[in-house]
């Protein structure tokens, strides 16, 4: 019987038969588990088709070609993280990192300790996403240089060190949006609170402000995350963290445990961001309409699911036609599976 090869869409070698002849492979033109699949990229031309297309198809590499240079930093032009699967050294390479930070700020995670301690690299990152300033060497996070690079995001810039009392800071990083008419502020976050900035200034307002149920209404609105720095109170307040979870439905982490269990609060939340499922209750992981609402949004989000369900071959599927890299949440027999392991491709 005829075998031949035949690659995805992602640059994998797969081996098989033509089923529209009516033929079909011999077990042992198929890769028999995930291990066996990973060892059909070594070849090193395809592995370059498979990075140019998605960064991240490193991941799918072996050790020896993570430590590919040159493969590597082709990656990184298509997707900087996937500095990610980057050997150790590679991540300690100036020139690798700068190559993935400045497609991808917070690639800056990944990278060796000594480059988050590197300004120019830490500078770079910044520029890319201001996000990445949380990833820098403390002493980086209270830079003054650092802070203003990530101004576009003042709400994140005022996270770190004793610049978040810096009023000339604050003043350059809104640049038009305060009037040079507007009389000097009694102090930042009611500047903020006056051009309309709820979700920057309830980072810096004080505990009673927190407290105040409209105030963090408007905050959450604008930024769902912020629900962070709400008082307890707020956080197990139902519309409160309706509003939060529908802006961005990881802030489903700061809610209270009751509306961790509450069905259409963890709806709302799986919907908007499927990675949400890491907080929601145990009983409701259960749930297979709360499932298949994360995997629809994310099927990485299969990493939360109860370990009963992660043998089960619907559930698995559900989550890696949303993303093929979801497999490897599966369990190991399901990882073995043919037909999941091509469908993940």
């Amino acid at each position: 019987m005829l075998c031949w090869q035949r690659w995805s869409r992602q640059g994998i070698l797969v081996e098989t038969s033509a089923s529209s002849f009516g033929l079909h492979a011999p077990s042992c033109c198929l890769p028999e588990s995930q291990d066996a699949l990973r060892g059909t990229v070594r070849d090193r031309e395809r592995m370059f088709a498979a990075v140019r297309r998605d960064g991240r198809s490193l991941n799918l590499a072996d050790e020896e070609l993570r430590r590919d240079r040159e493969l590597v930093m082709v990656a990184l032009q298509s997707d900087g993280s996937a500095l990610e699967f980057a050997a150790p050294e590679l991540q300690a390479d100036r020139e690798v990192v700068l190559q993935a930070v400045s497609r991808r700020g917070v690639a800056l995670l990944f990278a060796a300790a000594e480059l988050r301690r590197d300004r120019e690299v830490v500078l770079a990152a910044v520029r890319q996403d201001d996000r990445a300033l949380r990833y820098a060497s403390q002493d980086l996070q209270e830079d003054s240089e650092m802070t203003m690079a990530s101004r576009q995001n003042l709400g994140k810039m005022f996270e770190f060190g004793e610049l978040k009392r810096d009023h000339e800071v604050l003043l350059a990083a809104h640049g038009q949006q305060i009037k040079p008419q507007m009389p000097p502020p009694e102090d930042h976050w009611t500047t903020l609170a006056t051009i309309g900035e709820h979700a920057k200034a309830i980072r810096l307002a004080p505990p009673e402000v927190r407290r105040n149920r409209e105030f963090v209404l408007a905050a959450v609105r604008q930024d769902g995350h912020v629900l962070s720095c709400a008082s307890c109170k707020l956080q197990r307040d139902r519309e409160v963290v309706l509003a939060a979870v529908s802006q961005n439905g990881l802030s489903l982490e700061h809610a209270g445990t009751d509306l961790r269990d509450d069905r259409d609060v963890v709806l709302e939340a799986v919907a908007q961001h499927g990675l949400a499922l890491k907080f929601v209750s145990t009983e409701l992981t259960w749930d297979r309409e709360v499932l298949l609402t994360a995997f629809a949004q994310d099927g990485r989000a299969l990493e939360f699911a109860p370990g009963d369900l992660r043998r089960d071959r619907e559930v698995v599927l559900a989550a890696i036609r949303q993303n093929g890299l979801a497999l490897k949440f599966a369990s190991p027999a399901l990882q073995k599976d043919r037909g999941l392991v091509l469908f993940a491709i």
